[in-house]
């Protein structure tokens, strides 16, 4: 069964005191009897189920006169859980437990081995005088030798013609 705080309590220290304040626009406070604080205690998420659906909600005060199966809830948790029945109505109320199964996942497998870098390019270094001269004079061996330009005809003024 679930039930309402009262617009009274609006910021009033909650009983799990690390846990704030009380409002009523807050949709996650669930306060739950003595009867519960073993099971639930303080910053337990439940999960609140009820005709209008199921809402993520968490264990923040205590509620004096809730019997075992009471769960007193803020108006908007209310409002969320309960619908037009607002203030009480029957609902389920399960303790959210970290799946135990859950596997971390595997470590991601080692990144493929990088090319090994490649070799700086060298760097050129002007060739001494003597490495340029022989250069120069091995290219003019093997080179042809120039043509030499056609000598231009003239005509009987001595004008070059093309």
């Amino acid at each position: 069964m679930l039930t309402r705080y009262g617009e009274r309590f609006n910021g009033r220290k909650m009983g799990c005191s690390k846990l704030g304040y009380y409002y009523s626009d807050d949709p996650t406070i669930v306060a739950v009897g003595y009867d519960r604080h073993a099971e639930m205690p303080c910053g337990t998420m439940l999960e609140v189920c009820g005709p209008t659906g199921c809402h993520l909600m968490m264990r923040k005060d205590t509620c004096g006169g809730c019997s075992a199966y009471m769960f007193d809830l803020s108006e908007a948790g209310n409002a969320l859980v309960c619908g037009e029945s607002y203030g009480l109505c029957n609902a389920t109320v399960t303790k959210v437990v970290p799946n135990e199964n859950f596997e971390t996942p595997p470590p991601e497998a080692p990144p493929a081995e990088a090319p090994p870098p490649e070799p700086p390019a060298p760097v050129a270094t002007p060739p001494d005088e003597a490495t340029l001269l022989s250069y120069l004079l091995t290219m003019e061996q093997q080179a042809p030798p120039p043509e030499a330009p056609a000598a231009p005809d003239y005509d009987a003024e001595g004008v070059a013609t093309p």
